[in-house]
């Protein structure tokens, strides 16, 4: 089986050969289709599967044939496409055009109207995300000053490129086809709501992140990022400022000083914010006890179990404990 053939059993299916009835079907599921489906689509052969949750859709269509349709998304909503065989071109405002093969993502922002060509074997898996949702994932990080109307890139971006956003994806889409236990209560869902607009915000072009790609550039410090890939190794460790500093090769005034300027934060702010990332993706592939939070919140570097459920609460908007469920 391919690792593209996701999201397979979950979830409502639909199929029909009816250009008419698929056009009614799909017209506000995921974008308005602001021309019917052509009737003259001897050979279509709509297959369409969705699951719905407060904040997130997700869907896997085909049309089965070739297919050129003008689409209207929702003014409150971001799409994030992933081609999974065939390929689809997104033509935009400007004259920019997309061309999604396998394994390309790519992101269609709220409200901008686009022209879309299916190919007869093109096959997408869809996640339809609430822009609040997004913007409360940006509003909530650490260091940064919140940025309203995220805007992602026009660009299609491969899953090479975003490992571990297709990761967290494929195991969702696993899950749900299993009937695991992802989706399985409100606090379970609306961590899977938070955890993938975390991950498209930091995965995927935007010009949010346009600020975090510079922070990577050349132009950074040799320390600051000798530090940064430091803590991101050994955050599961004890460590200090004395060590950090030690391990960057400069003075802890030095290093505190490149973290405020080149990362609007200290190094510590940003262990914390590495560990708190390590521990949520964690407890959001584990049945939760209180046994398991401490055990997970020691394994991430945290030893005061008290301190770390504050900490988690003010970055994710709950508790730990609530994180599955």
């Amino acid at each position: 089986m391919s690792a593209l053939d996701i999201f397979r059993e979950a979830g409502t299916e639909f199929h029909t050969t009816d250009p008419v009835e698929a056009f009614r079907h799909l017209s506000e599921a995921l974008s308005r289709h602001k021309t019917p489906l052509p009737r003259d689509v001897s050979a279509i052969n709509v297959f369409y599967r969705h699951i719905e949750i407060p904040g997130l859709s997700i869907y896997r269509l085909r049309y089965g044939a070739p297919i050129k349709l003008e689409l209207s998304p929702p003014d409150n909503h971001y799409i994030l496409q992933l081609t999974l065989r065939g390929s689809t071109a997104a033509c935009f405002e400007g004259g920019v055009e997309l061309v999604s093969n396998p394994g390309d993502f790519i992101v269609v922002n709220p409200g901008k109207a686009f022209t879309k060509i299916w190919e007869a074997e093109a096959d997408q898996l869809m996640i339809r995300i609430s822009a609040a949702a997004v913007e409360r994932v940006v509003g909530v990080d650490e260091g940064y000053q919140a940025c309203r109307h995220v805007r992602f890139e026009p660009q299609t971006v491969s899953l090479e490129k975003t490992p571990t956003l297709f990761g967290y994806i494929r195991m969702l889409c696993e899950d749900l086809d299993t009937g695991g236990c992802m989706l399985a209560t409100p606090h379970a869902a609306r961590s899977v709501v938070t955890s993938i607009a975390s991950l498209m915000v930091h995965s995927l072009p935007n010009n949010r992140n346009d600020r975090s790609r510079r922070l990577q550039s050349p132009a950074v410090p040799y320390y600051v990022q000798r530090a940064v890939n430091y803590i991101q190794a050994h955050y599961e460790q004890d460590l200090t400022l004395d060590r950090i500093a030690a391990a960057s090769s400069v003075s802890v005034r030095a290093l505190e000083r490149g973290f405020k300027k080149f990362r609007s934060q200290t190094p510590m702010e940003y262990l914390r914010s590495v560990r708190l990332d390590a521990a949520r993706q964690k407890l959001l592939q584990t049945h939760v006890t209180s046994r398991t939070v401490t055990a997970i919140a020691e394994a991430c570097g945290f030893r005061h179990l008290g301190r770390f459920s504050r900490a988690y609460a003010t970055r994710f908007g709950e508790l730990p404990s609530e994180t599955a469920g």
